[in-house]
């Protein structure tokens, strides 16, 4: 069984001279992860930015496992709402590399099948 690579680690702000590692600018606005805890931990919305500024950030390790943990026992306590809820998976789609389903065929369902099988 092929063995996952360790996601690096995030590096501290100002660690190389640069006082903008491990930060984003989105929309002239520097985000933080403590920042968006919070706003979320007390009941906030986070906007579309915030949202994206943090899936970006986690995949590329600028947020920390333990950071995005306590983001979402946040949400968990506190929800998301609908517009929350798609932004954040629209994020964690455009995050990654998807792959092409136009050329796979859909199952095919035998409607013949007893009753009993299907519950009814």
């Amino acid at each position: 069984m092929k063995q996952e690579a360790p996601r690096p680690r995030p590096r501290r702000a100002g660690t190389s001279g640069d006082s903008r590692i491990g930060q984003e600018h989105v929309n002239d606005f520097t985000f933080d992860a403590p920042t968006v805890i919070r706003t979320k931990r007390d009941g906030g919305a986070l906007s579309d930015a915030a949202i994206d500024w943090v899936i970006d950030g986690y995949t590329h390790g600028r947020v920390a496992d333990e950071q995005m943990s306590a983001l979402l026992m946040a949400i968990f306590l506190k929800g998301m709402t609908g517009a929350e809820i798609a932004r954040w998976t629209a994020a964690m789609v455009d995050s990654g590399t998807t792959l092409p389903f136009a050329g796979v065929s859909r199952p095919k369902v035998d409607k013949q099948l007893p009753a009993q099988l299907t519950g009814g």
